[in-house]
C-alpha cells in the first residue's frame, strides 16, 4: 500500500491509527485490544470532504491529514489508485 499511497497520506494514517489506539488503551488499560481503524478513518475522511469551514478542518486533524490536498506518488495517477482499491 505505501508504495502505491502517498507518504502524507500514509503518515495521516499512522498517525490517526496510534491516535485511535491510544485512547482507547487509556480508557481500558487491563484489557486486551482489537480495533479496526480503517473502519473508522474511512466514513470520517468522506466526511471531511463533505464538510466545509471549521468542520472540515476539524474533521482533517482528527484523521492526520494537514489539509485535503494529498499528492500522489510520482508516475501515479487517480485511475492507479483506484485500480489499487478495487
Amino acid at each position: 500500500m505505501a508504495n502505491v499511497l502517498s507518504r502524507g497520506l500514509k503518515n495521516g494514517n499512522d498517525l490517526f491509527t496510534y491516535s485511535m489506539f491510544i485512547e482507547i488503551v487509556r480508557e481500558k488499560p487491563q484489557q486486551s485490544v482489537v480495533m479496526s481503524p480503517f473502519s473508522v478513518l474511512t466514513p470520517l475522511a468522506q466526511l471531511a470532504i463533505a464538510s466545509e469551514g471549521e468542520s472540515h478542518d476539524e474533521l482533517l486533524k482528527a484523521i492526520g491529514m494537514p489539509n485535503d490536498h494529498v499528492d500522489l506518488p510520482e508516475g501515479k495517477s487517480e485511475k492507479d489508485i483506484a485500480n489499487y482499491n478495487s
